[in-house]
């Protein structure tokens, strides 16, 4: 489904922003109370080279694809 995205942001002339490595929705009080997409937050660990090789190796070198990887965990930079 990624690899779609980023094959779709390429032909619409649109950035590919993914934010990966975040544990959404963590507080399950404050999701109860105001539902989604509240804050509460917090990094988790991830593997963005296996994970991102299957659409890198479809799209990766496409001129006219941007993507944009952002993570909430600062010793991953």
């Amino acid at each position: 489904m990624l690899t779609e995205m980023a094959k779709m942001s390429r032909d619409d002339g649109l950035v590919l922003q993914i934010h990966p490595g975040s544990w959404r929705n963590h507080s399950p009080a404050v999701f109860r109370r105001f539902g989604r997409d509240k804050g509460f937050d917090i990094p988790i660990r991830t593997d963005y080279v296996t994970a991102l090789r299957p659409l890198l190796d479809c799209v990766g070198l496409e001129r006219d694809l941007t993507i944009i990887l952002f993570t909430l965990d600062e010793t991953s930079y």
